[in-house]
């Protein structure tokens, strides 16, 4: 379940990605991909500083500004977080969404 510390997948920009994505900076990672909060769905990998990765479980509750998720960690850990549907996350998508 979601990738493991160190391993950035799909996270990582192409050659050619690096000019058409949005990227963001994550402490002790570098650029990533990422992607509005808004467009996150189940299934979905994103990763924070220094390599953290979870799957979103599902989607708790969306506002018009907001939208709040179910995080899984590798563990197998639940936690809930509320997220700008604006703000930028590195995400990854999983193999049968891309």
């Amino acid at each position: 379940m979601g990738q493991t510390t160190g391993d950035l997948g799909d996270f990582s920009p192409g050659k050619d990605e690096a000019m058409t994505e949005q990227m963001i900076h994550l402490q002790a990672i570098g650029l990533v991909i990422a992607r509005p909060a808004a467009e996150l769905e189940a299934g979905d990998i994103i990763q924070f500083n220094y390599g953290h990765t979870y799957t979103v479980k599902r989607i708790q509750k969306e506002t018009e500004k907001t939208i709040t998720l179910i995080l899984v960690n590798q563990a197998g850990d639940e936690f809930t977080r509320r997220f700008g549907k604006n703000t930028l996350v590195a995400c990854s998508r999983t193999e049968e969404r891309k």
